[in-house]
Order: structure tokens, then C-alpha cells, then sequence
């Protein structure tokens, strides 16, 4: 009797992995290699990133309805008691809306990335989805200093007049 026969045999060396470790697909020298484990995860990382783009593509519409209703309703001109113009107001959020859609689809084609990376099991697709990804982080860093921004010149201009 062969030991590829023996089902008492041990296993042989390549099927041998460490407790606690997964095997994996290696992308060669500087690529993504991840376990079976990484792999599930990327893939519900997709579902809801697509999840969370339905509502900002929603939170993009309902911004401009905003803006409209704002610059129209307003005639883009002053409010009394109101030191700047409800136009200003209207155009601001009409940026915003802008900066939703295109996260939007940043996060839609990372997640389509990830989706097609996991589905054929390739690394050069979720490399892709990560570029997309951090295209999403990065603007929403800026908008998160620009807040910061604003919010700090809320409560120092005041002190200042």
C-alpha cells in the first residue's frame, strides 16, 4: 500500500498549514495576499459599499432639491435678519450635492472592483477597488478639515467683531 492511499497517512506538506492561519493566494513580490478569511470579508465589504452609495446617490438628489427650493424660493437674495444670502446657502449645498455623487461613485466602483476581484479571485481588480476606495477616504478627509475649518471660524469670527 502507497502512502497517496493510506488514509492514515499525513498530509502532505503543502496542505500542511499553521493553526490559526488560512491559506493563501499570493499575488507575487508587492502583491495582496490574502486569506480565505480576507476574501469574505472583502466580499461583504462590497455588499454594503454599494449599500452605502444607494443613500449617497439619495443624499445627492435630496440636496439638490435643496439648493433648488433655497435659490428659487429665495430669488437668490437676502432673507431679512439674515446676514448672508440664502443663494450663498443654495450654491453651497449645491457643491456638497456634487461631492456626495462623486463619493458616490467612487465607493460604487470600489465596491464593483472588489466584487469582480473576489469573483475571479485576481489581486489586480482589488487593487483597483483600493484606489477607488481611497479616492473616496481622501475626499471625505478634505471635507471633514473644511468643517473643521468652518466650524473653528464660527467661534472665533464672532469673538473677534
Amino acid at each position: 500500500m502507497t502512502q497517496d492511499h493510506n488514509p492514515y497517512a499525513p498530509p502532505a506538506p503543502q496542505a500542511a498549514v499553521p493553526v490559526g492561519l488560512a491559506p493563501t493566494l499570493d499575488a507575487g513580490p508587492g502583491g495582496l495576499s490574502l486569506s480565505d478569511r480576507g476574501w469574505d470579508l472583502v466580499s461583504q465589504m462590497a455588499k454594503w459599499m454599494r449599500i452605502v452609495s444607494v443613500f449617497m446617490f439619495i443624499f445627492a438628489g435630496i440636496l439638490v432639491l435643496t439648493a433648488l427650493f433655497l435659490g428659487l424660493g429665495s430669488g437668490l437674495g437676502n432673507i431679512p435678519n439674515q446676514p448672508i444670502p440664502m443663494g450663498y446657502f443654495a450654491v453651497g449645498i449645491l457643491l456638497y450635492s456634487i461631492v456626495s455623487l462623486l463619493s458616490g461613485i467612487w465607493i460604487r466602483g470600489a465596491a464593483g472592483h472588489f466584487y469582480e476581484g473576489v469573483m475571479s479571485d485576481s489581486p489586480a481588480p482589488l487593487a483597483l477597488g483600493f484606489r477607488r476606495l481611497r479616492l473616496y477616504l481622501i475626499l471625505y478627509g478634505l471635507v471633514g478639515i473644511l468643517g473643521l475649518g468652518f466650524t473653528f471660524m464660527q467661534l472665533v469670527i464672532p469673538k473677534l467683531g
